[in-house]
Parts: C-alpha cells; sequence; structure tokens
C-alpha cells in the first residue's frame, strides 16, 4: 500500500507539473534542447519518496532533514539563479549536518573535510550530468540497483532504495526523450545528495567499501573530473602561451572550469549521434557491462578494488578523450 501511494502521489504531481508547470527551462545555445520544457520535477521525486519513509516510520527520518532543504534550494536555483557561493555554501551546511546525523562526528576532522567534500562535489556533478532526456534518471536507477544487489537484504538502506527506485521509474515516463518534463537543479541536488548519503551510510555500517561506490558511479565521476581538469588546463595553457603570467593563468583556468558549457563526453556524443536514446543506451551498456562486474569483483576481493577502479575508469578516460571532452566543439 505504500508504495503503490508513493509511485500514484509520483505519477500525479508529474502530471500536475506538466499541465502546469511551475516554471520552465528555456533552451540556450550550449543546450541540448529546442523548445521550452516544464521543469522542476525533483518536487515529484521528493512528495512521492518522502511519503513513503515518513509512512514507513511513523516519524519523519533524518534523511528528510537533508533532503527537504536540498530540494528547496535547487527550486531557489531554478527560479532565480542564486549565487555559487550561496549553493555550495548550503550544500556544505548540509553534508556536515548529514555526518552528524550519522553519527559521524567522532571521525577524524581530516575523513570528515573528505566526506564533504566529495558530497558537495557528487551534488555538482550530478547536476552537471543531467544535460540530455532520461540520462541521469537512468544513470541513478543503475547505480541504484548495484547497491542493491551488493547490500544485505536486512541493511535499514532496502525500503529507501526501493522507493528511489520506483519513483525514478515513474519520472522516467515524463523523461523519455523528447521530455516532457526535467529534473531541473531541484532533481538532480535531490538525486545527488540521496546517492551520497546512501554512499556514506554504508561506508559507516561497512557494507560497501568507498573504492567500490566509486566504481558504481564511474560515469558521474570520470566524466565530471576529465572535464574539469581538461578544462582547467586548456585555459592555463592557452593564456599562459598569450603572454599571461602563471598566476593569472591559473585564476583564468579555474573560472573556465566554473563557467557553463556543453562539453561533457554524454554531451558530445549527444552532437555526433544527434539521438538522446542512442547515446544513453551506450552509456547504460558501459555501466552494465564494465562497471557492474568489476563492482562486484572489488566488493568481493577488496584486496583488487584498486585495480578494478582503474580498468573501470581507463576505458571511459579515453573514450573523453577521443570525444574531445572538456572542449567546445561544433
Amino acid at each position: 500500500m505504500i508504495y503503490l501511494l508513493s509511485f500514484l502521489l509520483t505519477f500525479i504531481l508529474c502530471v500536475i507539473l506538466v499541465e502546469k508547470p511551475i516554471m520552465k527551462a528555456i533552451p540556450t545555445k550550449r543546450g541540448l534542447h529546442v523548445v521550452d520544457t516544464p521543469t522542476s520535477g525533483g518536487i515529484a521525486l521528493l512528495f512521492g519518496f518522502s511519503i513513503a519513509m515518513i509512512l514507513n516510520s511513523n516519524t519523519i527520518p533524518f534523511i528528510l532533514y537533508i533532503l527537504v532543504p536540498m530540494v528547496v534550494v535547487g527550486l531557489l536555483d531554478d527560479k532565480y539563479k542564486i549565487p555559487k557561493l550561496f549553493r555550495f555554501i548550503s550544500q556544505i551546511t548540509l553534508s556536515i549536518l548529514a555526518i552528524y546525523l550519522m553519527n559521524g562526528m567522532n571521525l577524524h576532522p581530516f575523513i570528515i573535510f573528505l566526506i564533504v567534500f566529495l558530497t558537495t562535489y557528487f551534488i555538482n556533478a550530478y547536476n552537471f550530468m543531467d544535460g540530455i532526456d532520461l540520462m541521469i534518471v537512468l544513470e541513478s536507477i543503475f547505480i541504484l540497483l548495484s547497491f542493491l544487489f551488493l547490500i544485505d537484504a536486512n541493511s535499514p538502506w532496502v525500503f529507501s532504495i526501493h522507493i528511489m527506485i520506483g519513483v525514478l521509474l515513474i519520472f522516467s515516463l515524463f523523461n523519455y526523450n523528447p521530455a516532457k518534463l526535467f529534473l531541473g537543479n531541484s532533481g538532480s541536488y535531490f538525486l545527488g545528495m540521496y546517492i551520497s548519503l546512501l554512499v556514506i551510510g554504508l561506508y559507516f555500517m561497512s557494507n560497501i567499501n568507498i573504492i567500490t561506490s566509486f566504481i558504481i558511479c564511474t560515469i558521474v565521476v570520470a566524466d565530471t573530473v576529465y572535464v574539469i581538469f581538461r578544462r582547467f588546463f586548456y585555459k592555463l595553457l592557452s593564456t599562459y602561451h598569450d603572454k599571461k603570467s602563471i598566476k593569472d593563468s591559473i585564476i583564468l583556468g579555474i573560472k573556465h572550469i566554473t563557467e557553463a558549457h556543453c562539453s561533457h563526453n554524454y554531451q558530445q556524443l549527444t552532437k555526433k549521434l544527434k539521438d538522446h536514446k542512442r547515446v544513453v543506451l551506450l552509456l547504460m551498456l558501459y555501466n552494465a557491462l564494465w562497471c557492474f562486474p568489476l563492482a562486484v569483483i572489488s566488493a568481493n576481493y577488496i584486496n583488487y578494488s584498486a585495480l578494478c577502479l582503474f580498468v573501470s575508469y581507463t576505458p571511459y578516460i579515453i573514450w573523453c578523450y577521443k570525444n574531445k571532452a572538456g572542449l567546445e566543439i561544433n
């Protein structure tokens, strides 16, 4: 009954957001869509997920104290394009709150710093990857199914993973190309934060080592890290060759990676193939046939985790290089 109510609520809210949009995404030169499209689908995901979590626990679970304000920040960003500083501060604050609520404040300060940094990075990486229809939705489903396969059936995270997969499947009906509804920043922040909390929670419970989590998230992490470094060094070297000082070149390189662009690997592939569906299919095949088996090996043979991570990332990084990810091309 809880599942049915959650999924039905998600469906109804998606229909409302399509028919009576709160806001619309306007096509831009760097985007890969050509028509105004209702956005902020994160509202539907949050409500469908929240009602199930509350009914299942008969209280407000700690995770909602993190996810609700995260979606609010996303909505404000969708509507008003809030300053980057405010966005980062809110994400960092919520990451610290999450560690506190999961009783992790007794960890070494460096570990806490690392968790906060990686959580903030992952939330924004998720936002970067939300650029073509169904891409980040199916990526999220793959990540969640992978964790579901690897963790114990009695894990306290199992129910929330089931619910999240369900609401994502409902949302996919509206995000299928050509999309009738986008996640928006509210949706990408919501999913990025939830998966970050899941990784942290499983790490605290010693169910999944952190390297296995990074293997499962290969496409999100490898794509964004590669693009950041390529854009930074491309700008740094080009400006340094123009007789700029090394200090100015570094500053310009940092500014360059914060500018909006359309040069991630999946975006370059979409420009080449001119088909969202084929690109998503290629990426999901890479996940299922390459990343997932390596994640299973790393989870069962911890001594080989680092090797599995290297094997998982290397082909994708080569793929990024061949597609000139990080460089603006027509």
